[in-house]
């Protein structure tokens, strides 16, 4: 879910980066959508603080970019999603 109000936000699926798997382009897809709606919800609640949209923006411009996050960031991800009907469960696969 995009939102026009921010304009670091990026728009579009991630970029398609040599070497990557169907896994992980996937992963990379459905963790982009998962943190656009955070950032609207973010922005819609208002209060946000600079520090909470700077975390959600270096993952999205990251995902953009063709990177997956950091292990450790990728598990409390993957924990945090981890009930949403489009999980992949396998997913927790690409940890190890």
């Amino acid at each position: 879910m995009a939102d026009a109000r921010h304009p670091t936000h990026p728009s579009g699926p991630p970029r398609i980066v040599p070497g990557r798997t169907a896994a992980t382009d996937q992963l990379a897809a459905f963790l982009t959508d998962r943190l656009r709606e955070e950032l609207a919800a973010l922005l819609e609640r208002g209060g946000s603080t600079a520090a909470m949209l700077a975390v959600l923006d270096e993952q999205l411009l990251g995902l953009a970019d063709g990177r997956l996050p950091e292990p450790r960031e990728l598990r409390l991800l993957l924990w945090a999603y981890g009930g949403h009907p489009d999980y992949d469960p396998a997913w927790t696969d690409l940890l190890r």
